[in-house]
């Protein structure tokens, strides 16, 4: 279901986080939740040891819980929405549920922002436009092409969402945008309150920073969805 393929969107800011390093992560959790250096370094099946892990963490659900108001303002509505991306391998689960989202909405448009250039781990604009060339987003390259789904080259240049520091062409797209999407804790942290537009932020809590933010226990790994 969409509202699942949400949840794994979310969950999957854990995985490899051990690659991140001290300096993005600002915690001593880093090498907790997903960590992919083990695997990458003995070969064990990512498949297996990490959609394990992942449908665990999904199963639990939302620990704050606004989808069934982004189903009725976005799901249902003609709009447009603006999606700020975060980590690397997290986009790719977001590029998987932004091309049901909009396959279930016919009158949705969405613009994708990714990072200008490289920035830890964070997916950039040159990594979105080689993963979208992979047979599994085919539908999402036909949205692109029919003007439903736009991949903007303008997007922060920076390891997170700071609304100082954003582009003019950015900052045009969410004055003509319904709604705004933003996922990552320090993303969050920055916009919260700022934007005069409803805004969606999510993210896993996973990290000291994201506790103290929060007030949610990171052993637990909760999944939030803010409006």
């Amino acid at each position: 279901s969409l509202r699942s393929l949400l949840c794994y969107s979310i969950a999957s800011g854990l995985i490899g986080l051990d690659l991140k390093g001290s300096t993005a992560a600002a915690s001593d959790l880093a090498t907790i939740a997903m960590p992919l250096r083990p695997l990458l370094d003995n070969g064990i099946s990512l498949d297996d040891a990490i959609l394990t892990k992942l449908k665990a963490v999904v199963s639990r659900g939302l620990s704050v819980d606004y989808w069934d108001k982004f189903y009725e303002e976005v799901v249902t509505q003609r709009c447009k929405l603006v999606w700020f991306m975060d980590d690397y391998i997290e986009s790719f689960f977001d590029l998987l549920f932004i091309q049901e989202l909009v396959t279930q909405n016919p009158s949705l448009v969405v613009t994708v922002i990714a990072k200008r250039g490289h920035h830890a781990n964070d997916m950039a604009y040159s990594d979105v436009l080689e993963a979208i060339n992979l047979p599994l987003f085919g539908r999402l390259k036909d949205y692109e092409s029919m003007g439903r789904v736009i991949f903007s080259s303008h997007g922060p240049s920076m390891s997170t969402v700071n609304l100082r520091k954003l582009s003019k062409e950015v900052v045009t797209e969410i004055s003509t945008s319904d709604y705004v999407l933003v996922k990552g804790c320090r993303a969050h942290e920055l916009i919260q309150g700022g934007l005069n537009k409803v805004c969606y932020t999510a993210y896993v809590v996973a990290r000291e920073f994201s506790e103290s933010e929060t007030g949610f226990d990171s052993r637990f790994m909760p999944l939030l969805f803010f409006r």
